[in-house]
């Protein structure tokens, strides 16, 4: 089992494509690190400059009509029928921010920007596992390996554990990078924000739950790519199962959200979500039906069993017909 796994590690390293995926990989990364500079850069003096002649226009008119303005605003408070509508009418007179473009944060925003980059690590690692093994079958050279190796059980292993291998390496990095360059872009713009003794240990944690999902991507990778045998039509189940489940199946039935793969992805690296449904309908004492939207929460283990579960099925049945079926 060693020297398989060496002499699949080798092949990983030889091939210029999965080289040029994991570069893919990390340049998206560094994209994300390019917005996060953009997001924190504080306004500039022209800017500013300009927001304070709003301003200035915007308190004329506040000390003309100001007062009235807040008596409306009472009127419409006191006629809604919820007793806590609270319209802000005590806050109403114009402030310098209203006219100035918003500046991220490095504990609001820069955090959540980093989780949701975990999908690319998720696609990256399922490409480079789905085009190993694709080009495997795709040149027949699976056929010639064989003679080589003829237990099958122990070729599908060093190749699933090669690509983890692999793949490893670049989880580590991307996360390495945007976690770093994100902490960096903020930090030098002085807009790190609420940043508390619990926002590091999370973030850590978030970032562990995102490698763990990208070796989970190169699981199903090489799982799809054993099943399917072609690089393009790995990426061709994927498009279409995004489109039909994830987006058109997903409108149509509400109640499918919780299992779908975005839903699910999203909770385990959030340490959990929430997803909504619509017309959720009750019935009162007297008989009166009414309906509202409503949201229903999704939990970070619920999320890592679905996703494991979901790995761990298709990496057993593509053994199954690997074992079984015909290489050529």
């Amino acid at each position: 089992m060693t020297r398989l796994l060496h002499a699949e590690l080798t092949r990983l390293r030889s091939r210029v494509l999965l080289w040029l995926a994991a570069a893919g990989v990390v340049a998206i990364a560094l994209v994300g690190v390019v917005g996060a500079w953009t997001m924190s850069t504080p306004p500039s003096p022209a800017e500013v400059e300009q927001a304070q002649a709003h301003l200035a226009v915007q308190l004329d008119d506040w000390e003309k009509n100001g007062e009235q303005q807040e008596q409306d605003c009472r009127d419409a408070q006191a006629a809604d029928p919820d007793p806590e509508a609270d319209y802000g009418c005590d806050d109403m007179a114009p402030r310098l921010e209203w006219f100035l473009r918003p500046v991220a944060t490095f504990a609001g925003e820069g955090v959540g920007m980093i989780e949701s980059m975990a999908v690319v690590l998720l696609a990256g690692a399922l490409a480079i596992g789905a085009s190993f093994v694709g080009a495997e079958f795709a040149t027949g050279s699976i056929g010639n390996w064989l003679t080589f190796a003829p237990r099958r059980g122990r070729v599908f292993a060093s190749k699933l554990l090669a690509t983890l291998l692999g793949v490893l390496p670049l989880l580590l990095v991307t996360v390495g990078v945007l976690v770093g360059g994100t902490y960096g872009a903020y930090a030098l713009h002085d807009q790190l924000g609420a940043v508390t003794d619990d926002t590091w240990p999370d973030l850590l944690a978030s970032s562990a739950r995102m490698v763990a999902l990208g070796l989970g991507g190169g699981v199903i990778g090489v799982a799809l790519g054993f099943l399917l045998r072609h690089t393009a039509a790995v990426l061709g189940a994927l498009v279409g199962w995004f489109v039909a489940v994830e987006v058109v199946l997903r409108q149509v039935w509400a109640g499918l959200a919780p299992w779908t793969l975005a839903a699910n992805v999203d909770a385990w690296v959030r340490g959990g979500s929430e997803y909504w449904l619509p017309n959720v309908c009750t019935t009162d004492a007297s008989g009166m039906v009414s309906c509202e939207s409503a949201t229903r929460e999704l939990s970070m283990s619920r999320g890592g069993v679905y996703l494991a579960v979901v790995a761990a099925v298709l990496a057993l049945v593509a053994l199954l017909v690997f074992r079984r079926r015909d290489v050529s």
